[in-house]
């Protein structure tokens, strides 16, 4: 089973690849809100909010209301175990 570290760095490799995508890395800390994905990025113009899990992980409450927060505003966002996860829903971003 792959650790969410490995998953990580291939999410990371599939954003390098997309040629209209800025992205970070949320490192959780005491001095933000709880509940924040793993990754923030703008795809082609849309804002895209990822949270990465181990196949048997789940998200937490505060995980989903962020996440519901962001889709109110027009966010895409998702749930991924995998970097193919994310390359799918990149792909179904206009251009």
């Amino acid at each position: 089973m792959m650790v969410e570290r490995n998953i990580y760095a291939a999410i990371v490799a599939v954003f390098r690849a997309e040629p209209r995508c800025w992205h970070f890395k949320v490192h959780g800390s005491i001095f933000q809100r709880i509940g924040l994905p793993d990754y923030i990025a703008c795809v082609r113009g849309a804002f895209v909010a990822v949270e990465v899990k181990t196949r048997i992980g789940v998200t937490s409450k505060m995980q989903d209301y962020r996440a519901k927060q962001l889709r109110r505003c027009g966010a895409v966002t998702a749930v991924v175990t995998s970097a193919d996860e994310v390359r799918d829903l990149l792909a179904g971003i206009p251009e």
